[in-house]
């Protein structure tokens, strides 16, 4: 996937949401970033990359990987979203596994997880 292609995906996935943001970014980027603490690269990408994918990804015509998420749990911020979607780059980019909705949505919001409505 080019660059271009990666600015116009809608991602419906974690993976593919991490798969689209590092054919964008270059290599060295990712590198220095993922050498960050999660808190420090987290603050770090708030105003970059959080933008961007705030800006293509959540407001307007949201990927469908936001709604995943915000039917996982109660109204989600813009910004809680990015980070989402940025912690679970970090996490992939510092060797650990791709973390699920869920499990991001537990560590970072716990009790914010949405009861299934009966219908």
């Amino acid at each position: 996937m080019t660059a271009n292609e990666a600015e116009s995906k809608k991602p419906t996935t974690l993976a593919e949401a991490i798969a689209i943001l590092r054919s964008m970014v270059p290599q060295d980027r990712l590198d220095a970033w993922a050498a960050e603490s999660l808190s420090e690269a987290l603050w770090t990408a708030h105003f970059q990359l959080g933008l961007w994918i705030r800006n293509e990804w959540v407001h307007e015509e949201p990927a469908p990987l936001v709604g995943r998420i915000q039917s996982y749990a109660a109204p989600v911020h813009p910004d809680s979203i990015s980070e989402y979607i940025l912690e679970a780059l970090w996490r992939v980019l510092n060797d650990e596994d791709c973390p699920t909705i869920e499990d991001l949505l537990e560590r970072r919001c716990p009790g914010c997880r949405r009861e299934p409505s009966e219908e």
